[in-house]
């Protein structure tokens, strides 16, 4: 079984660029940027429900979702300070 560790580094080195390249200043860049840069159709989430496993404190992906027409995005994270933001 992977530590909490080894998860949060995985999924850091995962999206460390797309956080890098869309600063939380600029969230409908990012939100546009979002599909692309998963190698995502831009219809992708239309009308679907949505998790983000792993939010963070901005759920900036939850936005995202939200933005490219998901029907309902939710977010959870292993940090209750994280979400407590929300």
């Amino acid at each position: 079984m992977a530590t909490f560790s080894k998860i949060k580094n995985t999924t850091s080195n995962l999206y460390r660029d797309i956080h890098i390249h869309y600063p939380d200043s600029d969230l409908k860049k990012f939100a546009k940027g979002f599909c692309k840069y998963l190698n995502l159709s831009q219809d992708y989430f239309v009308n679907k429900i949505c998790l983000d496993a792993g939010c963070g404190g901005t759920a900036r992906g939850i936005y995202a979702m939200l933005y490219n027409r998901a029907k309902f995005a939710y977010g959870i994270d292993f940090s209750k300070e994280l979400l407590a933001i929300h």
